[in-house]
């Protein structure tokens, strides 16, 4: 992920105004994906027995709702450098 954010800062000084708008707030978007992240790591560290399966549950769907949007924001971005 934080991979994916380093590429999308690099992408903004190849790309038009109108395309910085969009990265900017994909962007913003996916560094908010991110806190989400840490803080499901952070909650599986502290998982008790008794949680766990509540943890594990919400860090799954956490983990599919992440990549979903992260294929739909790559495709947004490529279809912006492509027109």
């Amino acid at each position: 992920m934080d991979d994916r954010i380093e590429d999308l800062s690099s992408s903004m000084a190849d790309a038009g105004d109108e395309a910085n708008e969009d990265i900017q707030i994909a962007l913003e978007e996916l560094r908010g994906e991110r806190s989400k992240v840490d803080k499901a790591i952070d909650n599986v560290q502290d998982a008790t027995e008794d949680s766990w399966e509540s943890v594990k549950s919400n860090t799954e769907e956490l983990a599919d709702d992440v990549s979903d949007k992260l294929e739909e924001w790559q495709n947004e971005l490529q279809d912006v450098f492509d027109n």
